[in-house]
């Protein structure tokens, strides 16, 4: 596997402790339930104590075991009893740790390693879970001996979750043993009885790719924190289709610029209004109501990058202050109270198709829904772009060389002559939209090596771009980026 930043190949490594909490280019998932739930880069969630708060967390250093965190409370940390079933409050733990999931693909494939101090557990054990509940246990004593394993519960033949690789005075080094296991929470496994009033976690480090063997005692510099780069830790939203639904630009641009990034990805929706039929809704106005509701609550935003939609090619609508003013007019915006929303959306309920087309027209919807995010973080700094090409008229079968087939009677010329003024009036379309707002504007349409002569090489379906073409539109938003 190749990191995005294609630095160097054959596997990568990343020091949780500092990917995980400073948190240098993640990536938040969209589900509108329970936003934002994962950073798929990995993260640290904390659990409560034993009086419900919240515990605390800070970054230590040792000079043998280089650093790590110190979860801390002096209502002492949560304890658990030896049990089997599953978990009822998945706060009532000392921590999870989600592995970095973005950046392997078999699950199977990694290591895992850190150092516990296991003086400070007071004589009592460690208890893990994993995502489904199951948990395993080390008992005190287990923890200062080397081999000892913490079995699954009533599976204890093979499947064990952790083993005592080394032990050193009070510390014992930790290894995992992978399985699909994406999430480990931590327990205190009660014995003694004593108070803990903290954890330590030193070096923990996630290596993906089956060769590679944790040094215990090897200080691994994460990717994050030798970025050098004045937009680490900062916010993006970035909204996109079909297209943005594998998060593969997103990656890149995570890496290369430290970027907290938001995806909100919905397939099959467009900007302007679009007439549909009574077996396909139209999904207009930015990705559906709820859609841009959750997009409109996120504060604190830097970036919003706005890397468009295939499905809004022609473009089209009118820029201008009466054609904008006409879309707030018919629409619920940001700020409404409850009677002006009800009373707009009945009034758009009450228009005829071709009303609804002349109102919200590509431009105008754009440019009114740009305002919102500008009254909601006027400091936010805008990205627009350019659409790369998609050429629509191949099978969705591979040839021998794994490259897409065109349709019969069509080929790069006529393809060229019959689709690319779409993708060239939704480009000059952006770049007005862009204007309107002094906003940086990117043509990812010529900016990315993609036309309708190469097109077999990185589309299948005629639609959606192979990954090679994601990671160039990563690229090149990051470098657009590093000159703002």
């Amino acid at each position: 596997m190749v990191d995005s930043l294609d630095i160097y190949t054959g596997g990568n490594n990343y020091n949780l402790y500092n990917d995980i909490l400073y948190g240098g280019g993640v990536i938040y998932d969209e589900d509108l339930e329970s936003y934002p739930p994962q950073l798929n880069t990995g993260f640290l969630k904390l659990g409560i104590d034993n009086n419900s708060d919240q515990v605390k967390k800070k970054i230590i250093n040792h000079s043998k075991f280089n650093k790590g965190i110190n979860i801390s409370s002096d209502a002492g940390l949560f304890l658990s009893t030896k049990y089997y079933g599953t978990l009822i409050s998945p706060r009532s733990m000392v921590l999870a740790m989600h592995f970095p999931t973005d950046y392997y693909d078999n699950r199977n494939n990694y290591s895992l390693g850190f150092w516990i101090n296991v003086d400070k557990l007071n004589g009592n054990g460690l208890a893990f879970s994993k995502v489904n509940g199951a948990f395993s246990f080390f008992s005190n004593q287990d923890l200062k001996t080397i081999g000892a394993k913490a079995y699954q519960q009533n599976n204890k033949d093979n499947n064990y979750i952790f083993e005592v690789a080394r032990v050193d005075g009070d510390y014992s080094y930790i290894r995992y043993n992978p399985d699909n296991t994406y999430i480990i929470r931590f327990f205190i496994y009660k014995e003694s009885g004593l108070k803990v009033k903290e954890l330590e976690i030193l070096n923990p480090v996630f290596l993906d790719g089956i060769n590679h063997q944790i040094d215990p005692y090897f200080y691994y510099k994460s990717q994050s924190e030798t970025l050098k780069s004045n937009k680490k830790g900062k916010l993006a939203v970035i909204i996109g289709d079909s297209q943005h639904q594998d998060r593969e630009l997103h990656k890149v641009i995570a890496r290369r610029t430290g970027l907290n990034i938001i995806s909100m990805a919905r397939g099959g929706h467009s900007i302007k209004y679009k007439h549909q039929n009574k077996n396909r809704p139209n999904m207009f106005w930015f990705y559906e109501k709820n859609l841009k509701e959750a997009i409109l609550k996120i504060k604190n935003v830097d970036y919003y990058i706005l890397q468009l939609s295939t499905n809004d090619t022609n473009g089209g609508g009118e820029l201008s202050v009466d054609a904008i003013q006409e879309v707030i007019n018919n629409y619920p915006y940001y700020g409404d109270d409850a009677t002006t929303i009800n009373n707009k959306i009945a009034k758009f309920n009450s228009l005829i198709e071709v009303e609804k087309e002349n109102i919200f027209g590509y431009k105008q919807t754009f440019a009114a829904f740009i305002m919102q995010f500008l009254e909601i973080n006027p400091q936010a700094r805008l990205i627009l772009a350019s659409t790369p090409i998609s050429p629509h008229k191949l099978t969705g079968k591979a040839d021998a060389d794994g490259n897409g087939i065109w349709q019969d009677g069509w080929n790069p010329l006529n393809a060229r002559t019959a689709i690319n003024p779409r993708f060239e009036s939704i480009r000059n379309d952006s770049k007005e939209v862009s204007e309107w707002f002094g906003a940086n504007w990117i043509d990812l349409k010529n900016g990315v090596g993609l036309t309708f002569d190469n097109a077999i090489n990185y589309c299948l379906d005629g639609t959606h771009w192979k990954k090679e073409i994601k990671i160039r539109i990563g690229k090149a938003l990051s470098e657009e980026l590093e000159k703002m």
